[in-house]
């Protein structure tokens, strides 16, 4: 077994941290090596080794400034983080 094969690898839609920037992104794609991200106010992406990630932390993802929203899902509560609202948006 190679070090890739022991890669932690997140779904498409988690809020990580890039350890190497210090930066809360949302994985929205992956490669064979690169993980893609998305900032939190959805204005910059880029794409990063899998082993420079992690989960970000509540307090981590309340600092980049994303809100959470309780959400059920089937027979479980889920806790949702999503973007800011935009200004002047419902």
């Amino acid at each position: 077994m190679n070090a890739s094969e022991n890669l932690v690898t997140y779904s498409e839609g988690a809020w990580v941290l890039d350890k190497r920037l210090g930066g809360v992104g949302q994985v929205v794609g992956h490669g064979t090596r690169r993980v893609r991200l998305r900032s939190p106010d959805g204005t910059r992406e880029w794409s990063t080794e899998p082993h420079a990630l992690r989960l970000a932390s509540q307090a981590e993802l309340r600092d980049a400034g994303l809100r959470h929203s309780v959400s059920w899902i089937g027979p479980s509560v889920t806790l949702v983080y999503m973007p800011p609202r935009a200004e002047g948006g419902d």
